[in-house]
């Protein structure tokens, strides 16, 4: 695609076009709509000589008195100061804004600071003395002063407020970005208006895909929230009435509250967190309004419904339905209590009940919006009830038939066991033998046997815990399924998309197993198609066209990525150990990985490390069984112990045939569906999939899908790990832009060439700026959107300067297929 690449970083000449995005935004809007007087000469750039120096990295060399610099700091890391004085030794005494006077070696790395208004810098690459001091003195600054966002390169850094403020996600908002993004302050809505006008303008005739990245508790499900209020309210701004496209944009941001409901739980570092990864595809019409959408969903933390640990929370839906159970339906669900402590697996933690109550009101609306009847929500709520009272049911050795049973001498046992049954439409006598006997077959040449063993306690306990995990992910899947049959367009393959990811962000915690394995495995790669579709691409793009440019350092987690899928890999080496024919030992599997995969990323944890968990050693074992993967973002420890075990994921079959024969139409509905990957029997080599091997499956379709879209990125930052509104922890957040690459974004934008458009978008967009007495003026304007848009182009570019300048100074012809343009900031004038 024939592209014009706009930079803004000064090179080689010191002759800048002098136009503001916000001024040329309001002077084209005045000339279109004809409020610019009686003038009818056509607008011109005019250009300004400016001496201007651009400084990537700034240094300390040539340090003098009463220079303004950035100097570490304990609490800011990074704070502005004033060289005091400087020794003959070279040693150096500099002078904070509080007066705190500190003395510095010589040779002290220094990064210059320059008098910025940092509200008013927009974008990072407006710093002309860049460093990561600069970077971070300036989002510290701008947070201060609640400004929440900042652009950096083709990324929108999103700094989470902690706190409600209506006037900045509202609906006056809303309008605000729908009239003028492109002169309003960056803003997850500015990204959506800006992806919503790339596929409208196909540019790359290609979909389009906004990322949003970061670590847990940063902002990312709020942010894609917002990000699909505002491309859903495109839709009816730029519709001339009300269609039936209104009601499938309502249906669309009602499949919100339903998912978070059902899909997000309360952390440690996070009172809603995603426990599933999210892709939703918005799809368009031909006149590019709204025509449905489509949802993908990946490895929903199932495990969350029968433990979590201390100080958290299950699904957000449990502690919503306990809260909000009207009379009728506590009869009708078998609630005898709502008190959430009277159920094992809920807890006794509580958030705030006038909450839950409020989410369960916006839930049930947002059920019945999507088409979900009275009934359906009384089928789902029936098997959440059931899965509460599985948590209850416990075993204990029976002397008269000398096995395992159901506790029936336990009151909450008892009801739990007899409740769950008839909610499950399955016989009372059933339930308890499926749990606590396993069926085992043989089968020798055409003979088959059939033998059935009880099972001891810890057997029976994770058959309950098993039932428990699959009823409820199921119904998560039906949920889904359900979604999107009433929300996708007809003709799905046909239609252009925007696509919204909001994924789990990068989790590290006291104890961490195979579900932080994948997160931070998904995070991994969404780090690695950032730098591969941004930094390298750009580096070997402009190398390709023959161009001046300096390689940058950055960081690569290519190894990272090898280190977990690739071959040997842990993955890989985790999933062998599944198909052995033996009990896997977790000592042994933490040695057999550290032994067979030597890479400076993968270690033994210390035995700091070792105290701070709360893993079982085995006695005699000289080290926890645990390893460590440096990942992009930062060291992880990974506990072994049941580390094998939740990757077979089996699920045992007289617990799937006895859900298949359920008197309740709804359950038997839930497990006779071919397409749910625990009934579907028929495929031997499907059913022995690990959730490692299904996980990495589902992952590289979802970066095949994005490799083929536009992306825009958002980075997600956590001001502190605290979740405190109005608190910046300075420590915490430099680590977070060190990690994510937002210094290397900011750097390669400043260096590079961050704004491109078509050949055609430009000749179209700028052909006004020729004067009528140029040569070709004529012949330009009636070839703009032919094959010489081009020429156009380039003929446009010297109308943009003053005549002491000659084109070649301001852009440079690329040797195939772009056009540079060397160009800072513009004021578009009206000539007299």
């Amino acid at each position: 695609m024939n592209t014009v690449l706009l930079d803004r970083q000064q090179h080689k000449s010191n002759i800048l076009l002098t136009t503001t995005r916000k001024s040329l935004g309001k002077a084209q809007h005045k000339f279109h709509n004809g409020k610019e007087g009686t003038s009818n000469k056509p607008q011109i750039f005019h250009a300004e000589k400016r001496d201007r120096t651009t400084t990537v990295i700034s240094t300390t060399a040539r340090l003098t008195k009463g220079m303004k610099v950035f100097a570490p700091h304990q609490e800011h890391v990074w704070s502005s100061a004033r060289v005091n004085d400087i020794e003959k030794d070279g040693k150096i005494t500099i002078r904070f804004h509080d007066q705190t006077v500190k003395s510095l070696a010589a040779n002290t790395w220094l990064p210059l600071a320059g008098d910025y208004d940092y509200l008013e810098c927009d974008d990072l690459g407006q710093i002309s003395l860049l460093s990561k001091a600069a970077v971070l003195d300036c989002v510290r600054s701008r947070y201060s002063h609640q400004v929440f966002y900042v652009r950096a390169g083709n990324t929108l850094l999103a700094v989470n407020p902690f706190e409600t403020i209506p006037l900045l996600y509202g609906n006056q908002a809303v309008n605000d970005y729908l009239q003028r993004a492109q002169e309003l302050s960056p803003h997850v809505f500015s990204v959506a208006d800006k992806t919503y006008n790339h596929l409208c303008r196909q540019v790359d005739d290609s979909n389009q895909s906004i990322i949003i990245s970061g670590e847990s508790g940063a902002g990312k499900t709020c942010s894609a929230r917002y990000i699909m209020k505002y491309l859903t309210s495109i839709g009816t701004h730029n519709a001339s009435n009300i269609t039936p496209a209104d009601h499938i944009e309502m249906k669309i941001l009602d499949s919100n509250p339903i998912l978070e409901a059902f899909g997000n739980a309360q952390t440690k570092k996070n009172d809603n967190s995603s426990r599933f990864g999210k892709f939703i595809q918005i799809q368009y019409s031909d006149n590019f309004q709204i025509a449905g959408a489509f949802l993908e969903t990946y490895l929903l933390e199932k495990t969350r419904v029968i433990s979590h640990a201390a100080g958290e929370r299950t699904f957000h839906i449990f502690y919503q339905m306990l809260c909000g159970v009207g009379p009728e339906e506590q009869l009708e669900w078998k609630l005898p209590t709502s008190n959430h402590q009277a159920y094992k697996y809920v807890g006794d933690y509580w958030l705030t009940p006038e909450t839950d109550c409020e989410t369960w009101q916006a839930t049930r609306e947002a059920m019945t919006d999507v088409g979900l009847s009275t009934h359906d929500q009384n089928d789902i709520f029936k098997v959440l009830s059931a899965v509460l009272h599985l948590g209850n049911v416990s075993f204990h050795h029976s002397s008269d038939v000398d096995a395992v049973v159901v506790n029936m001498n336990s009151l909450d046992s008892a009801s739990g066991i007899d409740y769950a049954a008839s909610l499950l439409g399955v016989e009372a006598g059933q339930l308890p033998t499926v749990l606590t006997v396993r069926t085992i077959t043989a089968s020798h040449r055409r003979r088959h046997s059939v033998f059935h063993k009880p099972c001891d306690a810890g057997e029976c306990t994770t058959r309950r815990d098993c039932l428990a995990k699959m009823l409820y992910n199921r119904i998560f899947q039906w949920l889904v399924e359900f979604i999107n049959v009433n929300i996708c367009a007809s003709d799905v393959f046909n239609r252009k998309f925007i696509g919204l990811l909001d994924v789990y962000g990068f989790e590290s915690f006291e104890n961490n197993s195979l579900e932080q394995l994948c997160i931070n495995y998904a995070n991994e790669k969404l780090q690695q198609h950032f730098v591969e579709n941004y930094i390298k691409m750009q580096e070997e793009e402009y190398l390709a066209e023959g161009f001046h440019w300096q390689p940058l350092d950055y960081e690569d987690n290519h190894n990272s990525v090898q280190l977990l899928e690739g071959t040997p890999g842990i993955f890989s080496l985790l999933n062998e150990e599944c198909s052995l024919m033996r009990e896997s030992e977790a000592p042994a599997v933490a040695d057999r990985i550290l032994a067979q995969l030597s890479s400076s990323l993968l270690s033994r944890p210390d035995a700091g490390a070792a105290m701070s968990h709360r893993s079982s050693r085995p006695s005699g074992s000289s080290h926890m069984p645990a390893f460590t993967v440096l990942h992009y973002a930062g060291s992880v420890i990974y506990e072994v112990e049941n580390l094998v075990e939740k990757n077979k994921d089996k699920i045992p079959e007289e617990l799937v045939g006895l859900l298949q024969g359920s008197q309740n139409t709804f359950i038997r509905s839930l497990f006779t569906c071919v397409q749910d990957e625990n009934c579907n029997h028929d495929s031997k080599k499907r059913q022995n999939q690990t959730v490692l091997s299904k996980f990495k499956s589902s992952l590289m379709s979802l970066m095949s899908v994005l490799n083929r879209s536009k992306p825009h990125y958002i980075r997600c930052v956590k001001p502190n790990c605290a979740s405190r509104a109005r608190f910046f922890d300075s420590r915490y957040v430099m680590s977070q832009l060190e990690a994510c690459g937002i210094l290397q974004t900011v750097q390669i934008a400043k260096a590079g060439f961050p704004d491109r458009l078509t050949y055609v978008e430009f000749s179209n967009r700028y052909g006004c700026l020729l004067k009528r007495n140029t040569p070709g003026h004529t012949k330009s304007r009636q070839s703009i959107g032919s094959g010489s848009s081009r020429s156009s182009a380039n003929r446009i570019m010297p109308c943009t300067v003053s005549h002491e300048a000659s084109a070649p100074q301001h852009g440079q012809c690329a040797l195939g297929t772009y056009f540079f343009c060397i160009s800072l900031q513009m004021y578009l004038v009206t000539t007299k």
